[in-house]
C-alpha cells in the first residue's frame, strides 16, 4: 500500500492540478479509494505510475481489459467509469502500434455514457417528460441514475465536454457535445458554491477556452473540409475580431497567480486555432496533394504567394505570436511538472511545430508575399527545435515519460529533416545565374541514405504486394497520422525481415509532412506525439529502440525485476 499511497499523492498534488477533472478530498487514502471506487483506483494508479514504465505498462493493460469487460461486455454505466475514462484519456498511455490507438474512442465513450446516465440535463423538466421511461428511472434498473446537479456530476459533465471539444478541435471533427444552458449553470455553481473543490474554478477556466473553441469551429466550419474560409471576407474578419476580444477580455479577468502553464497553453493554442484560418486555401479534391508526396515537402502554402491583405498579415502575425507563447510557456516549465502534464499538451506543442515549419517554408519561397512582410529568420525555427529537443530529452530521461520519449525521437528527426531542407534551399539560390550548387558527396544526410536504400529495393513484385497491403491501411481517416508517426512511406520500397536496418527511421526521412494542408496540423501533431517512431512491417520493442538510439545500450525484458505482474496485492 505504500507505493499505492505514493502514486495517489503524486496524482493529487502534481498531476490533477493541471486538469482537475477528477479530484479527491484531502482525507482520501489509497485504501479507501480502492474499496469505494476500485475502477477509478486502477485508473489513478496507471496514470500516476508513469515514471515506472514496467508497472505502468501492466496497469494500463489492466485498465483496457477492465473497460472491455465492464463497459463493453456487461454494459455498466456510472460516474466512476466516466471518471476512469477521463483519467485514462488525460494521461493517456500511448500504444506500441498506431492501429491500437483508442484515445478518440475513449473520449466519446465517456461522453456517451455521461449522456446515457443523465449528466447533461436536469431531471423532471418539461422536455425530459417526453423521454421514454427506458432512459430514466426504469423500475428494473440495477442502479439508480446519479443526481446531475451534484457537484461531482457537474464537474464530471464539464470534463467530458472539455475532452470532446478537445478532440473536435484537434482532429477537425464534429463535436459530440454542444454547449447549452445547463453547462453554463454548472460553471456558475462550480465557481461559486461553497461545496465546490478549490480546483473547480481553475477547471472552469480551462472549460471556457474550449467553449470558445467550439464557437470558432462552428463559425469557421472547421469540421467540414469542403468549406473554405476566406479571411479577406468582411464577415470572417468581424467574427475573428470578436473571438480575439472575447479571449483577451477573459484572459485579463483572471488573476496572474491563477494563470498556470496549462491555462496559458490553452489560451495560446486557442489563439493559434482561430487565426490558422489565414492559412486555409481553396483547393478542390483534385488539387489536394497526396499525403505521401515527396515533391511537395517544402512547397509554400498555396495562396501565400498572392497579395496579402492587412487582415491576412495580422492573422499570420497572431499565429506566430501564439506559437511563441506555446513554446515559451512549455519551455519555462521544469521537467517534473512536464511529466505530469496531460498528454494532449504534447500534441499542442507538436501542433505549433508543424504550423511554424509550414509558415517558414512559405516565407522562404522566392515568390511568396509572406516572405516580404515576415522575415523567416525571425521565426527562430532552429532555435526552438534545439530548445524543445533539449527539454524533451530531460523529460524522457530514465524512461520516465513515454509520450515525451516518443516525441523526442520524432523531434530529433524533424530537426534533421528541417536542416537538410534548409541546406537544399541555399543550394538552389544560384539557379538564377544558370548554375547549381553541387551537393556534398561524402556527407551522410538523410537524403543520401534514402538514395542508398532505394538502390537496394526488393523486386517489383514484392514492391507491388507491399504497396497493395499498405494501401488498405492508408485509406483510413487517420492516414496521415500513422505515416508521419511511423515514418513508413508506401511510395518507397523497404527492406523486410532480415534486410531491415537496425533503426529504419534513420533512412526514411520526413517525407510525409504535407505542407499544403495546414488544417491537418493538429492531426499530424496527434500522430507525432501519441505514436512516435516505428515500422509496422518490422516492429520492435519501443524501450529497446529508444535506448539504442540514445546510445545507452539495450535493456532486457521490460518486466524484469518485477516478481509478480499483479503489482498491487492487498
Amino acid at each position: 500500500m505504500d507505493q499505492a499511497e505514493a502514486f495517489l499523492s503524486r496524482y493529487t498534488q502534481e498531476m490533477a492540478i493541471h486538469l482537475p477533472a477528477v479530484v479527491f478530498p484531502p482525507s482520501m487514502t489509497a485504501a479507501v479509494l480502492r474499496k469505494t471506487k476500485p475502477y477509478l483506483f486502477l485508473g489513478i494508479m496507471a496514470a500516476a505510475s508513469s515514471e515506472i514504465p514496467q508497472i505502468q505498462r501492466q496497469l494500463a493493460n489492466d485498465v483496457v481489459h477492465l473497460i472491455a469487460d465492464r463497459v463493453v461486455v456487461h454494459g455498466e454505466k456510472s460516474i466512476e467509469l466516466i471518471q476512469l475514462f477521463l483519467v485514462t484519456v488525460i494521461w493517456y498511455y500511448p500504444p506500441e502500434h498506431f492501429e491500437e490507438l483508442k484515445f478518440y474512442q475513449f473520449v466519446h465513450m465517456a461522453a456517451v455514457m455521461a449522456i446515457d446516465i443523465g449528466l447533461g440535463r436536469k431531471r423532471n423538466t418539461g422536455k425530459s417528460r417526453l423521454i421514454p421511461s427506458t432512459w430514466r428511472d426504469h423500475p428494473f434498473r440495477r442502479q439508480t441514475l446519479p443526481e446531475p446537479t451534484s457537484i461531482e456530476a457537474r464537474r464530471t459533465w464539464l470534463s467530458a465536454y472539455f475532452l470532446a471539444s478537445n478532440v473536435s478541435m484537434a482532429l477537425h471533427r464534429t463535436n459530440l457535445i454542444r454547449w447549452n444552458s445547463f453547462m453554463t449553470e454548472c460553471m456558475d455553481i462550480l465557481e461559486s458554491s461553497p461545496e465546490a473543490a478549490p480546483t473547480d474554478r481553475y477547471l472552469c477556466n480551462l472549460v471556457w477556452t474550449h467553449r470558445l473553441a467550439e464557437e470558432v469551429g462552428m463559425q469557421f466550419s472547421m469540421d467540414d473540409p469542403t468549406v473554405v474560409v476566406n479571411i479577406a471576407e468582411p464577415k470572417v474578419q468581424y467574427a475573428l475580431r470578436g473571438f480575439e476580444r472575447d479571449l483577451s477580455k477573459y484572459s485579463d479577468s483572471i488573476p496572474k497567480e491563477e494563470k498556470r502553464p496549462s491555462l496559458l497553453l490553452s489560451f495560446n493554442v486557442l489563439s493559434l486555432y482561430m487565426h490558422e484560418v489565414a492559412l486555409h486555401v481553396d483547393k478542390t479534391d483534385d488539387m489536394r496533394p497526396s499525403a505521401i508526396n515527396t515533391e511537395s515537402l517544402d512547397d509554400p502554402i498555396p495562396g501565400l504567394s498572392e497579395s496579402l491583405t492587412a487582415a491576412h498579415i495580422g492573422a499570420l502575425s497572431s499565429c506566430l505570436t501564439a506559437i511563441d507563447g506555446i513554446f515559451e510557456t512549455f519551455l519555462s516549465m521544469d521537467v517534473r511538472s512536464i511529466r505530469c502534464l496531460p498528454v494532449f499538451n504534447f500534441v499542442r506543442v507538436a501542433y505549433a511545430v508543424v504550423v511554424l515549419i509550414k509558415m517558414y517554408f512559405s516565407a522562404s519561397s522566392p515568390d511568396s508575399e509572406l516572405g516580404k512582410v515576415i522575415n523567416k529568420d525571425n521565426m527562430k525555427v532552429d532555435e526552438y527545435l534545439d530548445r524543445l529537443l533539449d527539454k524533451f530529452r530531460g523529460v524522457a530521461e530514465g524512461d520516465k515519460s513515454r509520450p515525451a520519449a516518443k516525441f523526442q525521437l520524432v523531434l530529433a528527426m524533424l530537426r534533421g529533416w528541417f536542416q537538410k531542407q534548409g541546406t537544399q534551399l541555399q543550394q538552389q539560390k544560384p539557379e538564377g545565374n544558370g548554375t547549381t550548387a553541387p551537393k556534398a558527396e561524402n556527407t551522410p544526410t538523410p537524403g543520401s541514405q534514402q538514395q542508398q536504400q532505394q538502390q537496394q529495393q526488393p523486386p517489383p513484385q514484392q514492391q507491388q504486394h507491399q504497396r497493395q497491403t499498405e494501401s488498405d491501411f492508408a485509406n483510413t481517416p487517420l492516414q496521415l497520422l500513422s505515416e508521419i508517426a511511423t515514418g513508413n512511406d508506401p511510395s518507397r520500397g523497404g527492406k523486410q525481415n532480415g534486410g531491415q536496418a537496425a533503426m529504419p527511421w534513420l533512412t526514411q526521412g520526413w517525407t510525409d509532412l504535407d505542407y499544403n494542408n495546414p488544417g491537418d496540423g493538429f492531426e499530424q501533431a496527434m500522430g507525432l506525439t501519441l505514436q512516435g517512431i516505428g515500422n509496422p512491417q518490422a516492429p520492435f520493442d519501443w524501450e529497446n529502440s529508444m535506448r539504442f538510439l540514445m546510445g545507452d545500450g539495450t535493456i532486457g525484458n521490460p518486466m524484469e525485476g518485477v516478481s509478480n505482474t499483479n503489482i498491487f496485492q492487498f
